[in-house]
């Protein structure tokens, strides 16, 4: 994972301006997050009725105890309004999103509600889920409205009711726990999060000794306040859950493990539910697994056909064999290393397929000139050795050209240093395998045979091709040599300047 370590502080100030946040919340953020050891940048977003900071933690520190430290500060700030909920610490990017399950029907949206908190609770009980959020409800809120005439009649006042509710919702830091690696702050907590709950506040007693419960002199109604991230189904209200995975897990696997969730209860469901999977993460991947396994293959028929075409079809065959042991190489090194299988190791495969065959084809050539007609151990290593001078210097040029991006430094050091990585693992094993393996294999296939006529014609037609078609062109770029590095040379200046001028747009990463 090559994200930096960042930390999101959420601030709740209901009704307030974003005017009013800025100076209430963020103000005293920014102030008391400065002691915070390791801390490299800290940005607060102010917004109507919330504040939500980042704060991005300096390379070299530790994690746990940068969270921590931020929580510990965050909660001694003592100068928030009344009004603002607690401040809400938690550590970002230690998850991935996956996809979404969108919920809706017609029901009213507490009855979804009701549904899509118990299918969040299958969700992450899934293997590989680390999160599941709900989303698209709006904003839940509970409101209390009681009549002055009802509360006069019994002796009470709006700020009394206040007070009542306000004693039955506690939410108080009570201490900290210190330990070699870590500090912990210890809440307590007592919160009526229900209308249910809320009925059973005790206002006051009696003279005949019973209790006045809240619901007996208000009105406890539980709402959805419309937001900008409602979310809509065929223009019925939804409830979406983004499912996130944790950072060692399989995507793949998780999304497979979501979608037979998601059959199973609709199997069991009523027509009134509807639930269905709107967004798949996983899709760019699956693609460029597809895209990878399309273009071995396609790779694999056309270098065996092509060869084919010059040598026997076992010996195409043979030399084919380099691309599946890269592959395996690669794959093995990633194992090795820890890398997985993401966008980017896909991107170094797919350069992979063009490359590592071009070992296998020089060699097997060579071998082919040097041991047709005696296929012996020492023609067979003439023919190795011959071009050995050649691949090796071309495995070298490509480890000067990819190598250098396993040190660059920062954020695009971090995400380019697994191409050299994988490309190179899967250069050597291709190296490999055409050295030492490849050259048997070979030798055994190599028993003299007559040509058939397929042969025979294709070889002729190939040798007129060659000498009258290449040759005669080769020929008289040479008398005309001036001219062609004239050329090249005019096909460079205008390379550099499309790019200077703008004609080739550009972009670090698109």
């Amino acid at each position: 994972d090559f994200r930096a370590v960042e930390a999101e502080i959420v601030v709740p100030y209901r009704g307030a301006a974003a005017e009013d946040v800025e100076t209430a919340i963020c103000a005293p953020l920014w102030d008391g997050v400065q002691s915070v050891e390791g801390l490299e940048t800290f940005t607060c977003t102010a917004q109507a009725g919330r504040a939500r900071a980042v704060a991005t933690m300096a390379p070299g520190n530790d994690a746990l105890r940068f969270v921590n430290s931020l929580r510990t500060e965050v909660s001694a700030i003592d100068t928030f309004p009344d009004r603002a909920d607690p401040a809400v610490v938690r550590e970002l990017h230690r998850t991935d999103p996956v996809t979404s399950v969108a919920i809706s029907g017609d029901l009213p949206l507490s009855e979804l509600d009701f549904y899509a908190e118990g299918l969040s609770d299958r969700l992450t009980a899934l293997p590989g889920v680390a999160r599941v959020t709900r989303g698209g409800l709006g904003t839940r809120t509970l409101t209390i409205s009681a009549s002055r005439t009802v509360l006069e009649s019994h002796g009470l006042t709006p700020a009394a009711l206040a007070m009542a509710i306000a004693a039955q919702n506690i939410d108080l830091p009570i201490g900290t726990l210190e330990g070699d690696d870590a500090e912990l702050t210890v809440r307590f907590t007592a919160e009526r999060d229900t209308a249910a709950a809320l009925a059973t506040i005790p206002v006051m007693a009696l003279p005949n000794g019973a209790t006045l419960t809240l619901s007996d002199v208000a009105l406890i109604e539980e709402r959805f306040e419309p937001s900008h991230d409602r979310a809509f189904v065929d223009g019925a209200p939804a409830i979406v859950l983004d499912v996130a995975k944790a950072l060692n897990a399989d995507a793949l696997r998780v999304l497979d493990g979501v979608a037979t969730l998601v059959a199973e209860e609709t199997a069991h469901q009523p027509p009134s539910i509807r639930i269905e999977v709107v967004q798949d993460v996983t899709s760019i991947i699956r693609d460029r697994l597809v895209m990878l396994v399309q273009n071995g293959v396609i790779g694999l028929v056309l270098v065996v056909i092509v060869m084919s075409l010059f040598f026997r079809p076992g010996f195409a065959i043979w030399a084919a064999m380099g691309l599946p042991v890269a592959f395996a190489g690669a794959f093995l090194w990633m194992a090795l290393t820890g890398l997985s299988l993401n966008m980017m190791t896909l991107v170094a495969l797919l350069m992979a397929i063009g490359i590592v065959m071009d070992d296998s084809i020089v060699i097997a050539d060579s071998i082919a000139v040097h041991a047709s007609e005696n296929p012996t151990v020492e023609t067979v290593t003439k023919g190795v050795t011959a071009v050995a001078p050649g691949v090796i210097s071309s495995f070298l040029t490509t480890l000067a050209v990819f190598l250098p991006l396993a040190f660059l430094a920062g954020e695009l050091g971090a995400v380019l240093e697994v191409l050299p990585v994988v490309l190179l693992a899967a250069l050597f094993a291709s190296l490999i395998e055409a050295f030492f393996i490849l050259p048997h294999h070979l030798k055994g296939g190599m028993k003299k045979t007559a040509p058939s006529r397929f042969r025979t014609r294709f070889d002729a037609g190939f040798d007129i091709l060659r000498e009258r078609g290449v040759g005669r062109l080769a020929d008289a770029a040479i008398k005309a040599r001036w001219l062609v590095v004239g050329l090249a040379i005019g096909a460079l200046i205008l390379t550099v300047g499309a790019l200077m001028g703008g004609v080739v747009k550009r972009e670090a990463m698109p």
